[in-house]
């Protein structure tokens, strides 16, 4: 399954410079299986070592937390699905198809983030400080973005696509609200255990998003008035980052007339897009039942 979503991707990496040094800034763009023409997806713009220097202190300042939320930190290493369950039932023997598409969108996504990781090879905070020491082991890969924080807006845009949450109304918001303070959650629960900056989850949040977003395009999730629901393209400009910010999705809105200086966020009216894949409509389609059946989604 995740083979038909990634299948069309391709990465490129080049040089951008701050200050007349050079960082790294990797691109990832998808094939129309139309013309064949190349369609951004997203773009991301490693920041300045001097930033990832002066968040050392926002990972020590984040640590008073460790004995809160460690088992929370614990649970979550290797995958944070007891914590969405919370939401949505996601047992498996009641929600079999739902399960095979959610592992399907995690696949796609981790291949995304550790391609990207290896192409801006940001050192992680134990890298940078012996004051650190990280509560867990410090994974092996590069910083940013944030996996974890990528997976779990990854989840957010599945489960709002899933559960039929796209919309303004209360309920909606309601649900949707409490999606996305889970996903801040942990992601902020990896700078708490010492092996991600806060940056890390500035990016790792619109990269999740816009593979979230493409992946339901790909599955031909509808709106309710019948529309695919469409995907943007995401960037992130770690140029336009300093070493004060935190991970505040709240005042980090992606778009609009607020949208901060290092995110941009494409209107989909601009893009075309891949046409929807066959076998991963089937299989939406059967986990969309097993909610209408289980009635957890929207009417």
């Amino acid at each position: 399954m995740a083979q038909e979503s990634t299948s069309s991707m391709e990465f490129r990496t080049d040089f951008v410079s701050v200050g007349g040094a050079p960082v790294p800034r990797a691109s990832l763009t998808v094939r129309d299986r139309r013309d064949g023409a190349r369609l951004p997806l997203a773009t991301l713009v490693a920041p300045p070592d001097s930033v990832f220097d002066e968040q050392v202190a926002k990972v020590l300042a984040w640590a008073d937390l460790r004995e809160e939320r460690a088992p929370e930190i614990f649970t979550q290493i290797d995958g944070c699905l007891a914590f969405w369950g919370s939401i949505v039932p996601l047992q498996s023997d009641r929600m079999r198809r739902t399960r095979e598409l959610v592992d399907a969108a995690m696949q796609m996504t981790m291949f995304v983030e550790m391609k990207l990781k290896h192409e801006l090879a940001c050192w992680r905070p134990a890298d940078r400080s012996w004051q650190v020491q990280p509560m867990i082991r410090t994974p092996g890969h590069a910083t940013l973005p944030s996996g974890h924080c990528t997976e779990a807006y990854v989840m957010v845009e599945l489960l709002k696509a899933l559960l039929n949450c796209h919309g303004d109304d209360p309920a909606r918001r309601s649900v949707t609200t409490q999606l996305e303070r889970l996903a801040q959650r942990i992601s902020t629960n990896r700078v708490v255990a010492g092996v991600h900056f806060p940056v890390d989850n500035v990016a790792g949040r619109i990269l999740g998003t816009a593979l979230g977003e493409y992946f339901s395009y790909l599955c031909g999730a509808r709106d309710r008035s019948g529309a695919i629901l469409p995907w943007h393209h995401a960037s992130f400009d770690g140029r336009k980052c300093d070493g004060e910010i935190e991970f505040d999705p709240a005042s980090q809105p992606l778009a609009g007339d607020a949208a901060t200086g290092f995110y941009a966020f494409e209107s989909p009216g601009a893009l075309k897009g891949p046409e929807a894949n066959s076998v991963l409509q089937e299989l939406f389609s059967r986990a969309r039942e097993e909610c209408d059946d289980l009635r957890i989604s929207l009417r």
